[in-house]
């Protein structure tokens, strides 16, 4: 019997032609039913027919529906990844802009932040309703893969309101390898990392070579013997954290950076000339980008392997292919509640980001080695973020949206926490119908 994987958000211009991509060039899907949903018909539509076009290079033997009817779409659903979103930049622009000018800057304004809180005000009904439906229609074995952000606020509102198996997933940790792997003049598969943390804020616990040996120490002396190979414009933050404590991010400064209160104003003392990378710039031509070689396919003026041939940095479908035949497929990051005690200091209903193995069971996280207690703290108050934003985003509740925002560093005070609040709320209403 063929798997039924279904692809929630699937009208995605950013993320949907490369995760197609990665199914039609996969070799051991077998008989695999993808289903393309999206409440956006229009939007839909486009991924759809890039979809029908890919089809026949496709490597597995695989059957392709599109629909808008939820139901329709997670009946008997085996697997279901979630990437949805919400007139992204339209509300992003709102989201960074407005905190802004009151005096709140922010390092991205999509993850942490007054930003970071109402992105998620938005998304997390709409994943609680997946998750709601996949408990009630789909497999009993089915697993849900999120891959939408904020991802960890995502995943904690669709625990505490749904019985999902769950899984959070994001590829920062490739880029991380990539880095170490180019900092250390080390091939990437010859690299043992280790990271822990949460999701757009791990750290490296082990940087070792294939046989073992300890290459902190190593990255330590390139460091201090010539910053200038060390520092980049989209890591002045987290190369100053280096400087400063000798622990190495995994993420970049635009992610990282949404964590601390200074994150909205990158400079290391390493280099203190440097600017910092306009990553919001880059990302807006990025996605556009990607939507132009789309519409070029489809209207014949680009040719099909532009998308084709462009895999996501994603390991979602490898893991669909391995737990659909009950095998194992290790992983340096999953983001999963912390009832493993992976990190002992966190509390056991956080969501956390932690090296493991999924397989036909679900998601399976390992135990880390202890993070430096400046980070726990800040991850601490991260996760109490994270619980209080579910609370706000399920029952409309004003004064847990307030404590999440008076415990978020980049909230300067109460008045602002309350202020902002009350202008992000009129500004976005008509996408937040718990708070009419």
């Amino acid at each position: 019997m063929a798997v039924r994987l279904v692809f929630a958000g699937a009208g995605s211009i950013q993320f949907a032609p490369m995760l197609l991509a990665d199914i039609f060039n996969h070799e051991q899907l077998g008989d695999l039913t993808l289903v393309m949903h999206d409440i956006d018909a229009e939007r839909l539509d486009l991924t759809h027919r890039l979809a029908l076009r890919m089809l026949p290079y496709a490597k597995s033997n695989i059957a392709l529906q599109a629909t808008t009817d939820p139901r329709e779409a997670f009946t008997g659903a085996d697997f279901v990844i979630i990437s949805i979103e919400l007139d992204r930049f339209e509300t992003w622009d709102v989201d960074r802009d407005l905190p802004a000018h009151m005096g709140i800057p922010q390092a991205l304004g999509e993850n942490g932040g007054p930003g970071g809180l109402f992105h998620a005000l938005r998304m997390i009904p709409g994943a609680v309703a997946i998750a709601q439906l996949v408990d009630e229609l789909a497999s009993p074995d089915c697993i849900v893969l999120n891959l939408t952000n904020p991802l960890s606020r995502i995943c904690t509102g669709i625990l505490q309101n749904s019985e999902v198996n769950l899984i959070g997933l994001c590829h920062e940790i490739h880029g991380g390898r990539r880095d170490m792997s180019e900092l250390l003049g080390i091939p990437r598969e010859d690299l043992r990392l280790e990271a822990a943390g949460l999701n757009h804020f791990t750290w490296f616990t082990k940087i070792e070579d294939s046989s073992g040996t300890d290459l902190y120490p190593r990255l330590v002396e390139l460091a201090r013997a010539d910053p200038s190979q060390y520092v980049a414009d989209n890591r002045l933050i987290t190369s100053d954290l280096f400087r400063a404590t000798g622990v190495q991010c995994v993420t970049d400064d635009s992610h990282a950076g949404e964590y601390l209160r200074w994150g909205a104003h990158p400079r290391c003392a390493w280099a203190p000339g440097m600017s910092p990378n306009p990553f919001y710039r880059h990302y807006r031509e990025h996605v556009a980008a990607i939507e132009a070689r789309v519409r070029g396919v489809l209207g014949g003026e680009v040719p099909l392997e532009e998308v084709l041939g462009k895999a996501s940095g994603e390991e979602v479908i490898a893991m669909v292919a391995h737990a659909s035949r009950g095998e194992r497929y290790d992983t340096d990051a999953l983001n999963l509640p912390n009832s493993g005690g992976f990190i002992p200091e966190l509390p056991s209903w956080a969501v956390v980001e932690v090296p493991g193995h999924i397989d036909g069971d679900g998601g399976h996280g390992h135990v880390v080695d202890s993070l430096p207690d400046w980070v726990m703290a800040l991850c601490s108050v991260q996760v109490r973020t994270h619980r209080l934003t579910a609370r706000a985003a399920m029952d409309g509740d004003r004064q847990a949206a307030i404590e999440a925002l008076i415990i978020d560093p980049s909230v300067p005070s109460i008045e602002h926490a309350e202020a902002v609040f009350d202008a992000l709320l009129n500004a976005h209403r008509d996408y937040l119908p718990r708070w009419q």
